[in-house]
């Protein structure tokens, strides 16, 4: 092993706590908790979920679901309304009950259509027909946990749901189509040497602070963070020159934007104002 490889170890040691210690202690994510008795549809829903910042559980049966719930107390349950013949219709009716967990809110997870009145007498807030479009899953969540997020607000409070998915992907690849929620993958590069470790928690801070958190990589003396992160996040995120190193991270996750480099600076100088005024506004 050179010398080299043997720094990088070190530091991989020694930074990758430092990372996920800060995660812990300055991130609460919401938690959804996903209660399905098909694998494959409870991980789909997942890893939409986690993509979109999300904290997931997941549980197969009525006890896995319990288990997990006084545990961890979920933020939102989706819930198979037909699990093992009946037993998701027993469960809602039963957390509805509780005293401590009433105020959780339960979608029913369907194969069709249920009358609103059912649902609520069942214990439901809403249901989602499956298999569910993005937008729509993402629109209840945003819904059922309105109510809780004006209690905790502190600061600004973008609801991404319908902007992110109205258009299709190659039409949101198009520069005059870019929003606020265009998730994009980024990688911050950081230089290993005396003193680095602050410059690593102050970019990690900052990170956590918007509910992301790195995969870390280590490469010839260097921390790599990478990450996924939305237009608006990266505006909150990079600071002074941030529309250079957006536009930067965008041409490199998606070279067809970098065809047209003037408009896609016009439009991220224009999000850029559009994300001012909305911080004017929060604040």
């Amino acid at each position: 092993m050179t010398t080299e490889e043997r720094h990088g170890q070190a530091g991989d040691e020694l930074l990758e706590p430092l990372v996920d210690s800060i995660w812990e202690e300055s991130v609460a994510l919401e938690t959804i908790l996903v209660v399905h008795g098909y694998s494959s549809l409870r991980h789909a829903l997942s890893r939409t979920l986690q993509y979109h910042g999300y904290r997931t559980l997941e549980a197969a049966s009525r006890e896995q679901a319990l288990r997990l719930i006084r545990a961890e107390r979920p933020d939102v349950i989706l819930l198979d309304r037909a699990l093992e013949d009946g037993k998701g219709i027993a469960l809602a009716a039963e957390l509805a009950e509780r005293s401590g967990l009433r105020d959780v809110p339960i979608l029913a997870l369907t194969s069709d259509t249920v009358a609103e009145e059912t649902l609520r007498e069942e214990g439901f807030r809403g249901a989602l027909v499956m298999p569910v479009e993005q937008k729509h899953l993402l629109g209840a969540i945003d819904r059922v946990l309105e109510t809780a997020r004006r209690r905790e607000a502190g600061g600004l409070r973008l609801a991404p749901s319908d902007e992110q998915c109205r258009l299709p992907l190659e039409d949101r690849l198009m520069a005059e189509h870019l929003t606020l929620f265009f998730h994009f993958p980024a990688t911050t590069r950081i230089e290993l040497r005396p003193g680095s470790e602050a410059e690593v928690r102050s970019v990690s801070m900052r990170l956590a602070a918007l509910g992301i958190r790195p995969e870390i990589e280590m490469e010839s003396g260097a921390l790599l963070l990478h990450y996924e992160v939305s237009i608006a996040e990266a505006l909150a995120l990079c600071g002074e020159d941030a529309e250079r190193k957006i536009a930067h991270w965008l041409c490199d996750a998606f070279p067809e934007l970098a065809s047209r480099p003037d408009a896609l600076a016009q439009r991220l100088e224009e999000l850029a104002d559009e994300f001012r005024r909305l911080q004017k506004i929060a604040s």
